[in-house]
């Protein structure tokens, strides 16, 4: 039997996941996170959007495999201009090619607005869109996610919509004390050059999706 193949069996895998339960808690959130926001991008693109705008694009792979589903639908993601270039070395490495329908471009959150890059881009203000903040509010300021979230109020059409995840305004604190894994967790995105800097409270949330609507 092989490694893969020892991790495959359910006794092994959970051998190693409660030897160490505090990371694969992050592991299970980012799994659950990626098929949640899939199902949101799935009952976007049936319900009539014709485009998807990707914000702290990252490894972002649903342009890729997604795009047979919906071959017509447009993705546009964006990203720090060294972490689009990997990226696009990446898709070289593996022989993907990048769909007609999907455009990368670069943007620093801190230093530039969406409306310096999405419009020569090719994005259409008049065309119903899915914005996606996948694990980016977090690490960005709070007045660069302003930025973004007053882009999206201004220029997305009526019925676009967006999804995102944050982290709670207490876990930049000792607060997150209180949070299975967050200690952890925060020190492991630190450690890496990522720390968060950047969080909302409920309440905060909720007022910055009314400021967003659907409309």
């Amino acid at each position: 039997m092989s490694a893969s193949d020892d991790f495959r069996d359910y006794a092994s895998a959970k051998e190693k996941i409660d030897a160490a339960p505090e990371f694969y808690a992050g592991y299970f959130y980012v799994n659950a996170r990626t098929k949640y926001i899939d199902s949101v991008l799935r009952h976007a693109a049936e319900s009539g959007s014709e485009q998807v705008v990707i914000l702290g694009a990252g490894f972002d792979s649903r342009a890729y495999r997604l795009h047979d589903n919906y071959p017509t639908l447009r993705f546009f993601e964006v990203d720090l201009p060294a972490m689009t270039a990997v990226k696009k070395q990446r898709l070289r490495d593996a022989r993907i090619q990048i769909p007609g329908q999907a455009t990368l471009s670069s943007i620093d959150f801190e230093t530039q607005a969406l409306e310096d890059v999405l419009p020569a881009a090719g994005y259409n203000a008049a065309k119903k869109s899915l914005f996606i903040l996948e694990g980016v509010s977090m690490y960005i300021s709070e007045a660069s996610s302003g930025t973004s979230l007053e882009f999206v109020h201004r220029h997305a059409a009526s019925g676009s919509s967006i999804v995102y995840d944050y982290v709670l305004r207490e876990i930049l604190s000792e607060g997150r004390s209180r949070y299975y894994g967050m200690e952890s967790n925060a020190e492991t995105v630190a450690v890496h050059g990522e720390p968060y800097i950047t969080g909302w409270t409920p309440a905060e949330c909720t007022m910055s999706r009314m400021a967003v609507p659907v409309r």
